[in-house]
């Protein structure tokens, strides 16, 4: 025993002492070797009311180098090891800059706030800059525009939840009630009238959404905006919501919780439009058919005329009903009626989402990382669909963002939303 417990004693000082072949160590650079600056306002539009407020990001980059040997070819093709020297760029964290030599300013050296605010320059593009330590940005414009003159007419749209579950599924729904459904809505409200934060550029909608009262036979319901069905064990939910559960789409929006897909949240954009001049533009063959009037069509799917959730997607939405929550868009609700309404998403990645929602006031970012700092991308020869510039950074608040805080409608889309309510069958369902 005493020879082994040597034996291992030895082993451990001699491989102690051998020179280790990499080296690890903290260093402190001298962070006012700033080699590039960036400045990025959170929206390419502000409105000259003195309340929308307009913030930026400021980020420094200083520059590294590091030796590595390389294989390179020399004039008679033989391979031979060369070290040399590559220099990169990393971001300097906010805190190891001073406040004092972060520098945002008009084009002409007026300087300006981190939280600009205006009412003055309507029909103007500003150009803003920002330095650090005296190494300046690019510029970075933002459109300038009056205060818009709303004069929309209020809307009240009822919404009942179809809850349908089979006998053995009905422990699952039994929280889904009045109580947890007024709370989604209240904070969608609040995101319609554009009362959660000074965004840039949004707009009160005047549009409210309530829990409905009575039922399509004109009955009090026994719980407020809940219709709850219960199915046998292996009946058809599908075949089921689509014969008996579409209440009148003129009068309501139906949405169906415990629709046969899992994963799927069942929201279409609209598919036709009044032929009274009234246009939405849409993406590439989706151009919404025009009709002279609703009883010319029919829906050929449910899916057409309400909304189709999963009770996970209720339960998730009421954890991110909180004003400063931020969730997947997937589980926001003020998303899902976004796009119910006509709103196309704000991001892009290689299979999903959209090149362009047609609204000059938001940024489209591709999508890459689930968090809500997010980067607009650069048009290219290849992209030229992108509108944004490159590297433009922003936390995300508008509802049609991923993983955002979801707190605002721009007014474009808040334009496009309300010609949906008010020209679109099967969205224009009110009180």
């Amino acid at each position: 025993m005493k020879v082994l417990f040597l034996m291992i004693l030895i082993s451990v000082l001699v491989f102690s002492c051998e020179k280790a072949e990499y080296e690890s160590f903290r260093t402190y650079p001298d962070v006012s070797q700033v080699a590039r600056v960036s400045l990025s306002p959170n929206s390419p539009v502000l409105i000259a009311d003195g309340k929308a407020e307009l913030t930026f990001k400021v980020k420094a980059y200083m520059g590294v180098k590091d030796t590595r040997t390389i294989e390179v070819k020399n004039e008679n093709e033989e391979v031979m090891l060369k070290d040399s020297v590559f220099t990169d760029t990393i971001e300097i964290t906010a805190d190891r800059i001073p406040l004092d030599k972060i520098k945002i300013y008009l084009e002409d050296g007026t300087p300006v706030s981190e939280v600009f605010t205006t009412t003055e320059h309507a029909g103007e593009t500003l150009r803003f800059k920002a330095s650090v330590y005296g190494v300046e940005s690019e510029v970075r414009e933002v459109r300038i525009i009056e205060k818009p003159q709303v004069n929309f007419e209020p809307i009240t749209v009822p919404i009942i939840f179809h809850v349908v579950y089979t006998t053995k599924e009905e422990y699952q729904y039994e929280n889904i009630g009045t109580d947890m459904l007024q709370d989604i809505l209240d904070r969608l409200n609040r995101v319609m009238k554009n009362e959660l934060i000074n965004a840039p550029s949004s707009v009160d909608l005047n549009v409210t959404f309530v829990l409905a009262d009575i039922d399509q036979y004109g009955k009090t319901l026994k719980e407020k905006g809940v219709n709850r069905v219960k199915l046998n064990d292996g009946e058809n939910k599908d075949s089921y919501i689509k014969s008996n559960l579409v209440w009148d789409p003129e009068c309501y929006l139906n949405v169906w919780i415990g629709e046969a897909s899992e994963y799927t949240i069942g929201v279409q954009l609209p598919r036709y439009i009044l032929d009274n001049g009234s246009f939405v533009q849409m993406a590439q063959y989706q151009d919404l058919q025009k009709v002279k009037d609703v009883s010319e069509i029919s829906y050929w799917t449910y899916k057409d005329v309400g909304i189709s959730l999963n009770k996970k997607h209720i339960y998730r939405m009421a954890n991110a009903s909180s004003p400063d929550a931020a969730g997947g868009s997937g589980d926001r609700f003020e998303t899902i009626i976004g796009k119910f309404y006509g709103l196309y998403p704000t991001w892009k990645d290689k299979y999903n989402g959209a090149l362009d929602d047609f609204c000059s006031d938001t940024y489209t970012y591709f999508r890459i990382y689930s968090r809500p700092e997010k980067w607009t991308y650069e048009a290219t020869a290849t992209n030229k669909e992108m509108k944004n510039g490159h590297e433009i950074y922003f936390d995300s608040f508008n509802i049609m963002d991923e993983h955002s805080f979801c707190s605002t409608i721009t007014y474009e889309q808040a334009l496009r939303m309300r010609t949906v309510m008010e020209n679109c069958p099967f969205r224009m369902m009110r009180k």
